[in-house]
């Protein structure tokens, strides 16, 4: 490949001497310049200082040229040292604004208005670059076999518009649009788990797991949000079993991972897992299930990683503390004593607080001595009370 494109660059070079020295048109010779310019950046290297001189030569000849802006903007954004991103973003505008065809261009403006949440902004660089490829029905307007077949060419301006319907809440339109881009690429991994994502905010929580399953199983190896997400939805469906047990895969596979994001989601599905059981006769395995659950908030509350939660924590400690305190005896009582511990020593740190803020109800001393012979449900309501 190489050798071709330096057999290229050699043609190239004589075509734009010839070129300098007649009376060719501006608009030819700015083709050929940026032409010789794409094949200096295609070999890489040092010959890329040498392409930023051809694209500026070529804006010159015809600074309406909008291919030259684009591949200008490219070279500020991965080649300039430092990387600029400011001038790049004003290549990619100048080059969108002479023709909407540059996809390039259009691509990166909008992942640039994506990251400082300009969601307007994506919307109508996405809208306009599609509107000539079918329009913005992307074809699900037409018969069913002409919705078959058509394959929109920038995949990326439909998973856009998707991404700008979901911040709005519009699901209906969000999962059309990710529809269109997946005819593009059906192995689109980010178009499979936004897909699914739109499909459980809209409550069709069936069709979400389908498309979320698709999605992990292609996902890259360090990826784990499809299954997060796929136990986010197996908990909202009520199978808090599935749900569990999809989350502690992500741990089980991912080992060191400290997101308190999947804690959170631990917790609050052994909670209502908990739930489930009690109301199923299944008291023991209640109490183990909210046990670990309040294993999860202590964490959250606790640990120097999981700081960015620890509000959620106390939340989950007192909504799993006030279902525990229901229970008048435990069956589990070594569990319950291992679960209430940790907190009860916690809350003792900032004993003045919460006995003065309760007015004597809360004593650290009794809940510690409870804790140490039997512990009932009154011992976790008072530990929910402090709370």
């Amino acid at each position: 490949m190489d050798g071709q494109l330096e057999d290229s660059l050699g043609e190239l070079r004589e075509v734009s001497s010839t070129l300098a020295l007649g009376d060719a048109p501006s608009d030819d010779r700015a083709r050929v310049e940026w032409r010789l310019g794409k094949c200096l950046w295609d070999l890489g290297g040092e010959w890329r200082d040498e392409s930023y001189k051809r694209f500026i030569g070529a804006l010159k000849l015809n600074p309406s040229y909008a291919s030259a802006f684009t591949s200008l903007g490219i070279y500020y954004s991965e080649h300039a040292n430092p990387p600029d991103a400011l001038r790049a973003s004003k290549c990619f505008q100048k080059a969108f604004e002479l023709d909407a065809g540059q996809g390039e261009a259009a691509r990166r403006l909008a992942e640039g208005f994506a990251e400082e949440r300009e969601w307007d902004l994506v919307e109508v660089v996405a809208r306009r670059t599609i509107e000539g490829e079918g329009g913005l029905t992307g074809g699900l307007d037409k018969p069913g076999i002409e919705v078959a077949r058509h394959q929109p060419t920038f995949a990326w301006a439909w998973k856009a518009i998707g991404l700008v319907e979901i911040n709005r809440h519009n699901y209906t339109l969000a999962i059309q649009s990710f529809q269109v881009a997946l005819r593009s690429n059906e192995g689109d991994y980010q178009s499979w788990l936004r897909l699914g994502e739109a499909y459980a905010q809209s409550g069709r929580h069936v069709a979400a797991l389908k498309a979320l399953e698709k999605a992990q199983s292609i996902a890259p190896s360090s990826e784990w949000i499809g299954a997060y997400t796929i136990g986010i939805v197996q908990r909202d469906m009520g199978l808090h079993s599935d749900a569990v047990n999809t989350l502690n895969k992500i741990l089980a596979e991912y080992p060191g991972l400290e997101d308190p994001m999947i804690i959170v989601a631990l917790g609050k599905a052994y909670l209502e897992l908990g739930y489930l059981e009690a109301q199923t006769g299944y008291s023991t395995r209640a109490e183990i299930s909210w046990c670990i659950s309040l294993g999860y908030a202590f964490r959250l509350i606790n640990e120097p990683t999981m700081q960015v939660a620890r509000r959620v924590g106390w939340r989950l400690a007192y909504d799993t503390l006030t279902e525990i305190g229901k229970k008048r005896v435990f069956l589990n009582v070594p569990a319950v004593q291992g679960a209430l511990a940790p907190l009860a020593e916690l809350l003792s740190t900032r004993t003045k607080d919460f006995e003065r803020h309760l007015g004597g109800a809360f004593l650290v001393s009794e809940t510690i001595d409870s804790l140490l012979g039997t512990p009932n449900g009154g011992t976790a309501l008072k530990m929910a009370a402090a709370i």
